[in-house]
């Protein structure tokens, strides 16, 4: 049951589905409930909102979510390195092959997600071309 504002006195009013009555003013109130808006305005517009233009926000997404993909992958193997170098190099721990390698790893995982980044948004972005060709 929702709870809105009674247009006529301005009080809250948790409506039935029945009657749709404001129990302080006692006027019918047209909402939702009973297939009709309050004075001509939508109680559900933000709702129906949420899904409107959903091709475009999609496209959006996709490209919000490849630049968080790359600035973390870059992230993660620079913190990799870093880790390598403050760790083991400084404070001597294993053998410098294992570091060469640990570094060239992670050089190769930054760029692994890098290119995984780009393709899953390039697909994700594909599909929000399709469903806005498909809305108009």
């Amino acid at each position: 049951m929702p709870l809105i504002k009674c247009p006529y006195c301005g009080k809250r009013v948790i409506l039935n589905k029945g009657n749709g009555q404001c129990p302080h003013c006692l006027k019918i109130i047209d909402t939702p409930v009973n297939n009709r808006s309050v004075k001509g305005k939508n109680l559900f517009a933000l709702e129906e909102g949420l899904f409107d233009h959903a091709g475009q926000k999609i496209k959006k997404l996709s490209r919000i979510l490849f630049r968080v993909g790359i600035v973390l992958s870059v992230l993660g193997g620079l913190g990799v390195i870093l880790w390598e170098l403050f760790t083991n190099i400084i404070w001597g721990y294993g053998s410098p092959a294992n570091h060469l390698a640990v570094i060239i790893s992670s050089i190769i995982g930054a760029a692994l997600g890098c290119v995984l980044s780009w393709i899953s948004s390039l697909l994700l972005y594909g599909f929000g071309e399709i469903v806005e060709k498909h809305e108009s």
